[in-house]
């Protein structure tokens, strides 16, 4: 399991999340303040340090697919899709479960044809009234 705030010597709440589409990507999280350039594929699961729920605090992603993982989402070459995952601080309901984001194919699709130009999936804890936004994927065609 990936453990970026640990990695990064972060002290802060850790949140387990996984991550598992697009499918065989080669993922890459991107050096950031406190954050190490880091490799891995999907899917993954890591903990993450509990940022903000702010796009300017988020985890810069790449989701690299080669031409036959692109070919799931109508592609017939390489692709490269950029990603923020933004984490919140964890409930106490979210601190024993993992946060699942997985973003549904046919959305994908949409995406990697330009129908949408971006796309986004987020977990929240439904217990909390109101419900509090725990993490949230963003992906786009072009870097933010």
């Amino acid at each position: 399991m990936l453990s970026l705030a640990m990695l990064a010597g972060c002290s802060g709440p850790l949140q387990q999340v996984e991550i598992d589409e697009p499918a065989n990507a080669k993922v890459v999280i991107l050096e950031g303040v406190g954050v190490p350039r880091v490799e891995t594929r999907t899917p993954f699961s890591g903990r993450f340090e509990a940022l903000s729920l702010r796009s300017w605090a988020a985890y810069d992603l790449t989701f690299e697919l080669d031409d036959k993982a692109a070919s799931r989402f109508g592609s017939n070459q390489p692709l490269k899709i950029y990603g923020k995952l933004v984490v919140g601080s964890p409930t106490e309901a979210s601190r024993h479960v993992p946060l699942v984001l997985r973003m549904p194919a046919d959305k994908l699709v949409e995406l990697v044809r330009g129908a949408r130009s971006e796309i986004e999936v987020f977990v929240e804890d439904r217990q909390e009234n109101p419900p509090k936004e725990l993490a949230t994927l963003t992906l786009r065609m072009a870097p933010f």
